[in-house]
C-alpha cells in the first residue's frame, strides 16, 4: 500500500508494495465537466426543474390567471366611476312631456321637480342608441359638484369655465353659482342644490350596474386569491420534491467519495452539508422563485395596464426597470461576500460543535474546555460581524431606496395628471387607475429586493452542495465473482499514508496464516 492505495493479488491474496492503476470515475450527471470547469450553480440547480416540467408550467398557468384576476381590479374601479360615479357630471337634457314619448321605453330617465331628465351617455355611451328624433331641441343641463354639494344648473347656454357657489346666495334649497369667462367677467345663474335624497334619484339608473360591476370586483379579488393558493401550494410542494431528489441525489454520491475525504473532513461539515445547505436551497425554490416569477408576471401585467392607461407615462416608468436592476447588481456584489462567510462561519461551527460533542471526555480531562469556548466565539463574532455588515447593504438598497423612487414618481404622476386635468379634462377613474397600479408595481420589486438575502444564502450553500457532487467518486465493485479469501494474508513492505507524501506506516511487512492473529 503506497499513498493510502494498495494492490491485492487475487489469487494469492497477497498485499503488494506497488500502487495500483485506478479506473477513472465517470463524473455524476452534476458533476465536473472533463476540463474541470464547473457550470454555473444557477443553471445545475435549474437542471432539476425539467424533473418536475408539467406541475411547474400549470403553476406558471395559474399564476397568470391569478395575476390577470387581480389586475384586473383597477379596471373595474375605474369603470365605476368614469361611467356611474363621476358620469352624473356628464350632460344632461331636460325634457318636456312631448319629448319624453320619443325616449324608448327601456331607456333610463329620471323625474325630478315635474321634469324629465336623461343623461347624454344613456344614448351615446357603449350600447347606446345614438341620436334620437327630436334630440336637437333638447334643453342642455348640467349636474356639477362644488364646494357645498351638487347643483343642478339650467340656464346657461354654455358650461365652460370654472364654477363655483356665489357666496351669500343660497336660499330655501336653491344657490345662485357664477360661471367665470375666459374675459374675467362674472355671470350668475340660478341652479337648485339637490338634498341627498335629489341626488340619489339620478343615481338610481346607475344602481344596479354598479352593484353588478362590485360582484365582478369580489369575484375577481377571490378567484385570484384562490388561484394564488393553488399556484403557490404547486409550487412549494414542487420545491420540496426537488429538494428531496437533491438530498437522495448527494447521499448516494457520498457514498461513493474515497474515505480520504472522511479522513480529512469534519463530520459535522459533511452532516451540515445534507441538511443545512440543502435545506436553504429549497429556500431558493419555495421563497426567492416564487417570489421572482410572481413578481415578474406582475410586473409584466402592470406595465401593460399602464400602457393602456397612458403611453407617456408608461414610457417613464420603463425606466425603473433598469434602474432597479443596477442597484439589485450592487446590492449582490457587496453583500455576496458577507452571505459567504456567514454561511462557512455556520459550517465551522457545526463541525466543531460536533467534534466537541464526540470528544467532550477528552476535552474534559485535559481541560480544554476554556480553549473550545475562544475558538468557538471567534467564529461566532466573525459571522455576527458579517451579518451586521450584510443588513447595512440591504437596508440601504432595498425597501428605503424602492420606497424613496415609488413616493417621488407617485407625486410626479399626480403632478402630471392635476396638469392634464386642467387642459383636457381626464376622467378620475383613469388617474385612480394609474397611481393604483403605480402602488402596485412597487410592491413586487420590493419582495424581490426582500428575497434576495435568501437567495444569496441558498447560492452559497448550492455552492457547497455541488462542491460534494463534484468529488470524484467510484462504485462499489460487484465481488460476486470473486472467490472466498483463505484467510491467509501477507503484508509485503508496505507503506500506508492518509494524505499522499504523508505515510503513518513505512515498509511494514508480516504475514498471518488462516487461524492466526
Amino acid at each position: 500500500m503506497n499513498d493510502g492505495k494498495e494492490a491485492v493479488s487475487k489469487e494469492t491474496g497477497r498485499a503488494k508494495g506497488t500502487e495500483a492503476e485506478r479506473p477513472k470515475p465517470e463524473p455524476s450527471s452534476y458533476g465536473l465537466k472533463d476540463d474541470g470547469q464547473r457550470r454555473p450553480v444557477f443553471r445545475r440547480l435549474m437542471n432539476y426543474a425539467p424533473l418536475f416540467k408539467y406541475r411547474i408550467l400549470a403553476a406558471l398557468l395559474v399564476l397568470c390567471c391569478a395575476v390577470g384576476a387581480e389586475l384586473g381590479g383597477p379596471f373595474v374601479a375605474k369603470t365605476i366611476i368614469d361611467r356611474h360615479i363621476g358620469a352624473i357630471q356628464s350632460p344632461w337634457y331636460e325634457l318636456q312631456d312631448r319629448q319624453v314619448q320619443s325616449l324608448p321605453p327601456d331607456m333610463p330617465r329620471v323625474a325630478f321637480n315635474g321634469r324629465t331628465y336623461v343623461r347624454q351617455d344613456w344614448m351615446n355611451g357603449p350600447g347606446g342608441r345614438g341620436a334620437l328624433p327630436g334630440q336637437g331641441e333638447w334643453k342642455e343641463v348640467r349636474i356639477m359638484t362644488l364646494e357645498q354639494g351638487l347643483y343642478l344648473v339650467r340656464e346657461p347656454s354654455s358650461f365652460e369655465g370654472s364654477w363655483s357657489p356665489a357666496p351669500g346666495s343660497e336660499s330655501g334649497g336653491a344657490a345662485q353659482p357664477q360661471v367665470r369667462r375666459g374675459n374675467g367677467e362674472t355671470a350668475v345663474y340660478p341652479a337648485v342644490k339637490l338634498s341627498p335624497a335629489d341626488a340619489a334619484l339620478f343615481y338610481g339608473p346607475d344602481v344596479g350596474p354598479v352593484i353588478r360591476w362590485l360582484a365582478v370586483f369580489v369575484g375577481l379579488l377571490l378567484a385570484g386569491d384562490l388561484l394564488h393558493y393553488v399556484q403557490g401550494f404547486t409550487l412549494q410542494t414542487t420545491a420540496v420534491r426537488i429538494i428531496q431528489r437533491m438530498r437522495m441525489d448527494l447521499m448516494a454520491h457520498i457514498q461513493r467519495v474515497p474515505i480520504r475525504f472522511f479522513d480529512n473532513t469534519p463530520i459535522g461539515q459533511v452532516v451540515s452539508r445534507i441538511a443545512n445547505d440543502t435545506e436553504a436551497v429549497r429556500d431558493l425554490f419555495m421563497s426567492f422563485m416564487a417570489t421572482f416569477v410572481v413578481s415578474t408576471i406582475n410586473i409584466i401585467g402592470i406595465y401593460i395596464a399602464l400602457f393602456l392607461l397612458d403611453v407617456k407615462l408608461a414610457l417613464v416608468a420603463l425606466l425603473f426597470i433598469p434602474l432597479f436592476t443596477i442597484v439589485m447588481s450592487i446590492h449582490l456584489k457587496y453583500s455576496r461576500k458577507y452571505v459567504s462567510v456567514m454561511r462557512a462561519r455556520l459550517s465551522d461551527m457545526n463541525a466543531m460543535i460536533s467534534e466537541s460533542i464526540a470528544v467532550m471526555p477528552i476535552l474534559q480531562a485535559f481541560r480544554q474546555e476554556k480553549n473550545r469556548r475562544a475558538e468557538f466565539e471567534a467564529l461566532n463574532a466573525d459571522r455576527r460581524r458579517n451579518q451586521v455588515l450584510q443588513n447595512r447593504v440591504f437596508s440601504l438598497s432595498s425597501r428605503n431606496f424602492t420606497g424613496l423612487v415609488g413616493a417621488l414618481f407617485t407625486a410626479g404622476a399626480i403632478w402630471y395628471f392635476g396638469g392634464r386635468s386642467l387642459q383636457t379634462a381626464i376622467s378620475f377613474g383613469v388617474f385612480y387607475a394609474f397611481i393604483d397600479y403605480m402602488g402596485r408595481l412597487f410592491q413586487p420589486i420590493i419582495g424581490i429586493f426582500d428575497q434576495l438575502l435568501n437567495a444569496q444564502r441558498a447560492i452559497v450553500s448550492a455552492e457547497k452542495v455541488f462542491y460534494l457532487m463534484d468529488l470524484e467518486g467510484s462504485e462499489v465493485e460487484d465481488a460476486a465473482h470473486v472467490p472466498r479469501p483463505q484467510g491467509h494474508v501477507v503484508f509485503d513492505r508496505i507503506t500506508f499514508a492518509y494524505k499522499p507524501g504523508e505515510p503513518v506506516l513505512r515498509d511494514i511487512s508480516f504475514e498471518a496464516k488462516k487461524g492466526r492473529r
